[in-house]
């Protein structure tokens, strides 16, 4: 592991001595920085897929004062100071709690860069602090808040209660913080299980709304794509296969009225744990409020495909035509699959490369193979 200082990080740890921090990457760029004093309880922040990263979370709080394992593993240690206006409002959002800890993950370097802060009082997990220099996410962490309030409003359990967002701290930085259940016996479900399904199927019947498919998010969803159709990637006939996608669907709904309901949009194992038999599901930034229902898992399938079980889009659909997931719906998949290459059309502009350009080509083999 490389320690790679990200530029968004060290607008947020500034000099000084509050903190001791370890600080590592990984091979992607991602980084963490994690309090000396509770390493044990920050490494909660810590979720990785591949064995050595396993290891680490599993040995680092007995082995971590080992100079041999720290020049290993590439730990540096260093003082800080959380930026002032970032720590008056974590302890605005925690005001009865003392002696608090913060463990910080840099996000994935790009433009849509977002530190993730895990907020700890000892033992136990308060919850969590989201903050960016990027104007669009920060709108988005306004847009998460209110879905959240609004999920808790319909009776929806296992999400966060949205505590405090802020814009342009410092001049150019928004903040969202939200609570969490999460504790030391929280897991994490890598494969779907009944409590996934009863979830979903609880969001749709609590959100679901009766309106015009025009007059629906997935539809602005649809018109936006194709607006932004010249903005696709240069994949091998991406552009004609969702065109024709676009044509089949809008031809399906367009006029008629459809009762959809509240779409998560990144139902992934990194975004949901199970805490006490239930499932907590948090990072609705990107959620919306009438989509086509069960579109999530999805997401969840393909997702998990492509990032844990490293599938390509051959191998999915070898996975899906040998029987092994009856519940998929070709006319489903579609959606979903222009939902991924709108939004992502959308959000990375004319800049799509890295993991981004090679999930376009699994869409855009996905979505030739169910369309045809």
């Amino acid at each position: 592991m490389q320690t790679n200082r990200t530029s968004l990080l060290d607008e947020v740890l500034l000099p000084g001595n509050d903190l001791t921090l370890y600080r590592f990457s990984n091979a992607d760029g991602k980084e963490w920085a994690l309090p000396v004093d509770n390493l044990a309880v920050s490494l909660n922040l810590y979720q990785p897929s591949g064995a050595k990263g396993k290891l680490l979370k599993r040995f680092l709080p007995a082995l971590h004062r080992l100079r041999p394992v720290q020049r290993v593993l590439h730990i540096s240690k260093s003082g800080c100071s959380l930026h002032p206006a970032i720590y008056r409002c974590i302890t605005e959002a925690f005001p009865h709690a003392t002696n608090l800890s913060i463990a910080l993950f840099g996000g994935t370097p790009c433009v849509h860069q977002k530190i993730t802060m895990q907020i700890s009082c000892g033992n136990r997990l308060l919850g969590y602090c989201k903050v960016t220099d990027n104007a669009e996410i920060g709108r988005l962490f306004a847009q998460e808040a209110e879905m959240l309030a609004n999920l808790h409003g319909n009776a929806i359990e296992g999400v966060p209660q949205p505590l405090m967002v802020k814009h342009n701290l410092g001049g150019k930085l928004h903040l969202f913080i939200q609570s969490t259940v999460k504790t030391s016996r929280s897991k994490v479900l890598h494969s779907w299980t009944p409590l996934h399904q009863q979830f979903l199927s609880e969001l749709a019947e609590h959100t679901r709304r009766e309106l015009r498919f025009e007059d629906t998010d997935y539809a602005e969803t649809l018109r936006s794509l194709r607006s932004h159709i010249d903005w696709l990637p240069d994949v091998p006939e991406l552009r004609a296969t969702t065109l024709q996608a676009l044509d089949i669907v809008e031809k399906r709904f367009i006029g008629g009225k459809v009762t959809w309901s509240a779409f998560h949009a990144d139902f992934t194992p990194w975004n949901m744990f199970e805490e006490q038999g239930n499932l907590f599901v948090f990072d609705w930034e990107y959620a919306r409020a009438t989509y086509p229902p069960m579109l999530d898992r999805y997401h969840f399938f393909t997702q998990t495909s492509i990032y844990e079980r490293h599938l390509n889009a051959p191998a999915i659909i070898a996975h899906i035509e040998s029987g092994n997931e009856p519940w998929i719906q070709p006319d489903t998949y579609i959606l979903y699959l222009l939902d991924m290459i709108s939004r992502f059309t959308v959000r990375e502009g004319k800049r799509v490369e890295g993991d981004c350009s090679q999930s376009f080509e699994v869409w855009g083999t996905l979505l030739k193979h169910f369309v045809k």
